[in-house]
C-alpha cells in the first residue's frame, strides 16, 4: 500500500495543474477544465473563476489505502455566482477542499447517496479512498475527449488515472458501474467480464455475486459494481437475491449485500 507522501504529492500535482488558466500540463487544453468551457459564465479569455466546480478526487484516507472506490465522472454541477471568492476554487488548495471523511462523500451527491451502505461500511473497516475517472464535471459536448484526456486512454496513457493509482497503490479498486469498467479497461490490462456488464457482476461465489478480476502488472485487484444513477439492473437481481433485506430500494440494499461480502472476504483473505 502506497505512503500518504506519495498520494499527496500526486494530489497537490493535480491540483496544481488545474488551479492556473495556462500552463504546461495535462490539464492546460482539456475542454472540462474551468478556464475552457463554454457553459461557464463570461469570455473563456478572462475568467479568473471556476465557479463552483472542481476536480473531484483524493477524499477519504491518503496513507496504507486498502480500498479506492472509483466513480465515473462528477455530474453537471451548479455554476457559482461570478466573483463570488467563496466558489472560486483556484484560490484555495487541494488541503481545503478534499473531505477526509469517505462516508460523508454520498451526503447530498444526487444518485451516489444510494451507494451510502457500500461507503459507510467500508469507511467502518477499511482504509478507503475515493476519486473519480475523469475528475471534473461532465460536458454536454467534447465529454468524451474530455474522459480520455483525463484518464489517460491511449497509447501512452498519460492522463491521471495510472498515476494516481500506483501512488495510492491500494489492494482493491472498486469501481463503480459499466462506464467505469471501460474507461479502466481500456487504461489497465484486466481480466474481461465477456460482452456484457449487469449480470457477470454478480456471478461470484458470494451472496452478492462479486467478481474480483486481475490487473496485469499490479498488486491491485479491480472489482466492478453497479452505478447508483442506472439502478440494480434485472440482469444482475436475476443472479442475487435481494429479499429479505433492509433498505429502502434495490439499490441500497444492493450496496449493502455487496459491502458486506467484500468487507468480509478481505478481512478473511478470501480475496
Amino acid at each position: 500500500m502506497g505512503s500518504s507522501e506519495a498520494t499527496l504529492e500526486f494530489c497537490n500535482r493535480l491540483w496544481d495543474n488545474w488551479a492556473p488558466r495556462d500552463g504546461d500540463n495535462q490539464c492546460e487544453d482539456c475542454p472540462a477544465h474551468w478556464s475552457n468551457r463554454s457553459d461557464f459564465p463570461g469570455d473563456r479569455d478572462t475568467r479568473q473563476s471556476s465557479h463552483g466546480h472542481r476536480p473531484w478526487y483524493g477524499d477519504g484516507d491518503l496513507d496504507d489505502v486498502e480500498i479506492v472506490i472509483l466513480g465515473h465522472e462528477p455530474g453537471r454541477g451548479s455554476i457559482g455566482d461570478e466573483g463570488d471568492n467563496e466558489t472560486n476554487h483556484t484560490k484555495n488548495s487541494f488541503e481545503d477542499v478534499r473531505n477526509p471523511k469517505i462516508s460523508e462523500v454520498p451526503d447530498n451527491a444526487g444518485s451516489l447517496s444510494l451507494t451510502k451502505p457500500l461507503f459507510e461500511r467500508i469507511d467502518s473497516e477499511l482504509s478507503a479512498y475515493w476519486t473519480q475517472a475523469k475528475k471534473c464535471n461532465e460536458l454536454v459536448q467534447n465529454n468524451s475527449s474530455a474522459e480520455r484526456q483525463c484518464a489517460g486512454i491511449g497509447d501512452n496513457h498519460e492522463g491521471y488515472l495510472a498515476d494516481e493509482l500506483s501512488a495510492v497503490n491500494p489492494g482493491y479498486v472498486v469501481g463503480l458501474g459499466a462506464d467505469v469498467y471501460r474507461i479502466f479497461s481500456d487504461v489497465f490490462d484486466i481480466d474481461s467480464l465477456g460482452g456484457e456488464f449487469n449480470r457477470p457482476i454478480a456471478t461470484g461465489n458470494s451472496e452478492s455475486g462479486l467478481r474480483v478480476l486481475d490487473v496485469d502488472g499490479y498488486s491491485f485487484k479491480y472489482i466492478p459494481t453497479a452505478h447508483p444513477s442506472r439502478g440494480v439492473r434485472p440482469e444482475t437481481k436475476e443472479e442475487i437475491d435481494l429479499s429479505g433485506l433492509s433498505g429502502k430500494n434495490d439499490s441500497e440494499r444492493y450496496y449493502k449485500l455487496f459491502a458486506d461480502d467484500l468487507v468480509s472476504q478481505i478481512q478473511s483473505g478470501e480475496i
